[in-house]
């Protein structure tokens, strides 16, 4: 089946529009899961100031330092001061400390966030698609050029429309669980290049998606499934916004293992220290599902929008293809 989107949000922000996956093809996602390729975190800390050259780019890891986030572009927008107060809300109930001044969000507390009213959009919540846009855009030009946390990281969908609904209970006959995709571990390790890969290969660092399955306590605590699954390997790199002609973004693409998740991309933006909003793409003339589906060339169709949260304390890299902060070099 060939699938023409022509639906767009309204009240968008970006310079450059793209239609919207259309329903159908979203609907797949409902059963689309096939956790075939497992793979384990691999934990790694790096030294403060160290580098590494990764496929002829050197990128910086570092401790992250929160404090030098200019808080009055992306972090004064309407949506994150409402992700902020409903962040200080949760820290306030759950006795966690919080100022929400530039601090990183605490773990506990971005658990909560992503299970609550405010990022999954619910009713008088005061979330907004185009708020979300808005925040997005004003992070250009990116914090230090594009950094990326180290480690495995919280994640979630928001919003509340018929596709993020559907994208929360993505492979839901499979997981057994809703809300299955729980954020993105980033390595510092260079990905593989594909035996043959196509003209204007890029190269980046791992990346892998965080899925979380539910089988029953025992079958869970039996196969180690207490944690979530590291699935779906991508590479990140500095690229290219989809969203924002001209501009640039923390880009992930799935084009280094064939998978479920080959068909699509993602873009990510600091918005306040340690937050990000991310954007998916399902990329153009994309056969997805075995063929079952086809995006029309030209234009990619935009998906959902997402947020990851850094743990507090963590270790930052720069993206690779990033350019180095003044004084470091390669």
């Amino acid at each position: 089946a060939r699938l023409f989107p022509d639906t767009r949000l309204p009240g968008m922000v970006r310079s450059k529009q793209h239609p919207r996956l259309p329903l159908a093809l979203a609907a797949a996602l409902l059963v689309g899961f096939s956790p075939s390729r497992v793979t384990a975190a691999s934990p790694s800390r790096a030294l403060l100031g160290a580098s590494r050259n990764v496929g002829g780019f050197a990128n910086l890891l570092e401790a992250y330092r929160g404090g030098e986030f200019n808080l009055t572009t992306s972090a004064a927008t309407p949506f994150v001061q409402k992700l902020l107060a409903s962040a200080r809300d949760i820290s306030n109930a759950e006795r966690i400390t919080f100022a929400g001044d530039g601090d990183v969000i605490p773990l506990d507390v971005q658990r909560s966030l992503c299970e609550g009213r405010f990022l999954r959009g619910g009713a008088d919540s005061g979330f907004s698609p185009a708020e979300v846009d808005g925040a997005y855009a004003a992070a250009y030009p990116q914090h230090g050029n594009g950094l990326v946390p180290i480690g495995c990281v919280e994640g979630c969908i928001i919003g509340s429309g018929v596709f993020e609904g559907i994208a929360r209970y993505y492979g839901i006959a499979r997981t057994l669980t809703p809300s299955s995709w729980q954020g993105k571990c980033f390595s510092q390790d260079a990905s593989p290049v594909p035996a043959n890969p196509p003209n204007g290969y890029l190269p980046g660092t791992k990346v892998t998606n965080r899925i979380k399955v539910n089988y029953g306590v025992f079958i869970n605590r039996l196969l180690g499934l207490d944690e979530p699954l590291t699935l779906y390997e991508g590479k990140t790199r500095m690229g290219e916004s989809w969203f924002a002609e001209g501009e640039d973004a923390v880009i992930v693409e799935y084009d280094v293992e064939t998978h479920e998740f080959t068909g699509f991309r993602d873009e990510l933006r600091e918005v306040y220290p340690g937050a990000y909003i991310g954007k998916m793409y399902a990329l153009p003339g994309a056969s997805l599902w075995n063929g079952a589906f086809e995006v029309p060339e030209g234009e990619p169709a935009f998906t959902v929008n997402f947020m990851v949260f850094a743990k507090p304390g963590g270790n930052y890299m720069s993206a690779v293809g990033a350019p180095l902060p003044a004084g470091v070099s390669k």
